[in-house]
């Protein structure tokens, strides 16, 4: 790899099918062979865009075993000590039904390790033979008066104050005086968010030899974050505290006639359309056959763009279910992957409804951070569409499908055109670089939640690590 090459250009390339000698490894869960073959393909002439996608491919393997700790004997487990009742040979319906997340390793299923949560999150049945009561969520507290409120005064405004820090997961994989690069996101100003300010931009906590610089990206950037370089000593941690003030304004479009009931506001937002906002943006936004296909059946005649929105909306929280998702990196085109399995996280639906959207002509755009109430904090996913009459409106269809599959037709309804104020936006657009760039391939490279770590130099490692992300106050404004 060239010093000076970005990974994460690469990314373009993940819908480019592998070579057939390559995949028959892959999906045996044969992974040194594949890696063997990969090297054959690599040593000889290769298009630019192959070379890219093996390259690619080699780092995707290395993490794709890690998204799948438990074998069989595991996986059952788990289960019976969760599941009353539970039987070992339930878990091979659990496979047939597409309800336990699975792959070959060394030609045995392995599962992933949130087995559990998906399952008492998406199956009832389930849910209703777990061992232990469930605390009740004041999740659902929050929301509804949240909702509530919006409804009744037009809008909420909120500031909102978070606490972030990341710590690497393996020390020994750095070494003293290495240079070492850390971002953590934090709100980007516009749409929803009137304005941040940094309270502690974590300098304090760092000895002042190691630390080369801390960098905080414009107020506008597309994906924004705070960086630090520092020289490597053991037991660093990065932190930042921030708040912000959200203002989230309150649409009813569905109306009781059916006509929307519109109400402008100060809220509203024209920002304009842009290309980029009626535009594939490959791998996973793609208007592809299937895409094509399945949006033309959606939006029928519909030539309105408020009702094409709302048609596309109702199909992705009426026939998607919700299901935990493994890392983006190793799934080649998510809207497909979508819209063929019938199943996904809030992000995947979200990058279904917009390639669906964009698709049929409307402008649509990715929007993402963390959902942040006074009882949780946790990364989440969203849309939002444009229509001229209204401007910029959102969408968020996994809440939207939670409230669907709850029976709760008023909430689903909310969330198309609304959200509510609990949110930290740190990501207006999807599949772009941080600044300052990092080089290596990212955690995530289409989104920035979590935060991220490399090497800097000629070898440009990412290290793993571990972050959170605390609740410290929200104030009505």
């Amino acid at each position: 790899m060239n010093r000076n090459e970005n990974e994460n250009d690469w990314i373009t390339w993940l819908s480019l099918p592998l070579p057939e000698d390559v995949m028959k490894h892959k999906w045996h869960g044969d992974f040194a062979a594949m890696e063997q073959a990969m090297d054959r393909r690599l040593s000889g002439g290769l298009s630019d865009g192959m070379r890219k996608r093996l390259l690619l491919e080699k780092k995707i393997i290395k993490r794709l075993p890690g998204n799948y700790p438990l074998d069989r004997e595991d996986a059952c487990k788990k289960l019976e000590e969760a599941v009353e009742g539970f039987r070992p040979e339930e878990l091979k319906k659990l496979m047939d039904e597409d309800c336990a997340d699975w792959i070959y390793i060394g030609g045995e299923p392995h599962f992933r390790d949130n087995l559990l949560e998906n399952l008492f999150k998406t199956r009832p049945d389930y849910a209703a033979r777990r061992r232990k009561e469930q605390e009740e969520s004041r999740e659902k507290g929050f929301l509804s008066e949240a909702i509530e409120n919006m409804r009744t005064e037009g809008g909420m405004d909120l500031t909102i104050r978070l606490r972030a820090r990341l710590w690497f997961a393996r020390e020994a994989a750095c070494r003293p005086g290495e240079t070492v690069r850390v971002w953590l996101p934090i709100p980007a100003v516009g749409a929803q968010v009137k304005a941040v300010r940094i309270l502690d931009d974590g300098t304090g906590t760092l000895p002042r030899e190691c630390l080369y610089f801390v960098h905080t990206a414009p107020e506008s950037a597309p994906q924004r974050t705070i960086c630090w370089e520092v020289s490597w000593q053991p037991g660093l941690e990065f932190l930042v505290e921030y708040e912000y003030d959200i203002e989230a304004g309150y649409v009813d479009l569905w109306g009781e006639d059916g006509k929307p009931a519109f109400r402008q506001s100060r809220y509203a937002c024209f920002d304009a359309v842009t290309r980029d906002d009626l535009a594939e943006q490959p791998p996973h936004i793609v208007f592809s056959p299937m895409i094509r296909s399945l949006t033309n059946e959606v939006v029928g005649e519909e030539t309105r763009p408020l009702e094409k929105a709302r048609r596309i909306y109702d199909y992705v929280t009426k026939k998607i279910r919700y299901s935990f998702m493994r890392s983006y990196v190793t799934l080649p085109v998510i809207s497909e992957y979508v819209a063929a399995g019938g199943k996904g996280d809030c992000g995947a639906q979200s990058i279904l409804f917009i390639a669906m959207c964009r698709c049929a002509g409307i402008p649509a755009r990715w929007q993402s951070g963390l959902y942040a109430n006074p009882g949780r904090v946790g990364n989440h996913d969203w849309a939002r569409f444009y229509v001229e009459e209204y401007g910029w409106l959102y969408a968020d269809c996994s809440f939207g499908g939670g409230a669907h599959r709850a029976g709760d037709e008023s909430r689903r309804r909310f969330y198309f055109g609304n959200l509510d104020p609990y949110r930290m936006p740190s990501c207006n657009r999807f599949q772009t670089d941080f600044d300052p760039v990092m080089r290596r391939l990212r955690s995530d490279p289409f989104d920035a939640q979590s935060g991220e770590a490399e090497l800097t130099g000629e070898e440009h490692e990412r290290y793993p690590f571990e972050s959170e992300t605390v609740i410290t106050a929200v104030e009505e404004r």
